[in-house]
């Protein structure tokens, strides 16, 4: 059973959460790269988890380190899964 819902899923387009974070990891780092006018590599990814909240919406945190600074990032996706698109918003909440 567990394999019929496994195959069920990966033909209509389910993905995993971890794939979700492959997925749009380097997104949002050169998303936040760019809206901050600074070079993504030089951004060190730490960390970066994300949770299913709903069917299509997943939230988590990014931990980066530039420079001497580490920083804290809210991170939400929100995926489309009719076309398998994503909406990706940050929002910094912690540099030390």
């Amino acid at each position: 059973m567990v394999l019929s819902i496994s195959l069920f899923l990966f033909s209509c387009g389910g993905y995993t959460t971890k794939e979700i974070e492959t997925e749009t990891k380097d997104f949002v780092l050169k998303s936040i790269s760019e809206t901050l006018d600074i070079s993504s590599s030089n951004m060190e990814i730490k960390e970066y988890g994300l949770v299913q909240e709903s069917d299509n919406v997943y939230s988590g945190l990014l931990k980066t380190k530039y420079e001497d600074m580490t920083q804290t990032w809210d991170v939400r996706v929100i995926w489309d899964h009719s076309t398998d698109k994503y909406t990706v918003t940050w929002e910094l909440t912690d540099e030390k």
